[in-house]
């Protein structure tokens, strides 16, 4: 088969296409519209069942925060939903200083010097705040018996 040849023939498939496929769909309509409805409705339901188990988890979310205000998505959509926090007690309050730019590994080396006061205060700052485990784990540790 020559080049020219080769055109020619994808031109005619490109013609026959643009052609008889509109004309082979409108027949066709009529079978396949009961299966596209079938289809669009599965995906409609999917996507709803999909929201709705996404808004229950953006709902606990939020009660966990201990905002009263339930989700919707309507006012999670328009950002009137706002997650509360309590606030933190200031980490200038800890017996170490820059706490909050110190890594978990230095915290943890300077804990065995510090009294049981302090240790609660910075159980209780590092609990309410990042949470991280090795510092609460260490401090749980030190604790008298």
């Amino acid at each position: 088969m020559t080049a020219e040849q080769h055109s020619k023939s994808t031109l005619e498939q490109l013609w026959e296409f643009w052609l008889y496929a509109p004309i082979g769909l409108m027949f066709s309509l009529r079978d396949l519209a009961p299966e596209l409805v079938n289809k669009g409705r599965q995906q409609v339901n999917t996507a709803r069942f999909v929201g709705t188990v996404a808004g229950r988890k953006i709902n606990k979310l939020v009660h966990a925060e201990g905002n009263p205000t339930p989700a919707s998505p309507d006012n999670v959509a328009t950002g009137s939903v706002k997650a509360t926090r309590p606030a933190l007690a200031s980490s200038s309050n800890l017996a170490l200083e820059d706490y909050d730019t110190l890594a978990a590994s230095h915290i943890v080396a300077r804990l065995e010097s510090l009294s049981a006061a302090d240790l609660e205060a910075i159980h209780a700052y590092e609990s309410a705040g990042r949470g991280r485990r090795t510092i609460l784990a260490k401090i749980q540790q030190l604790r008298p018996s």
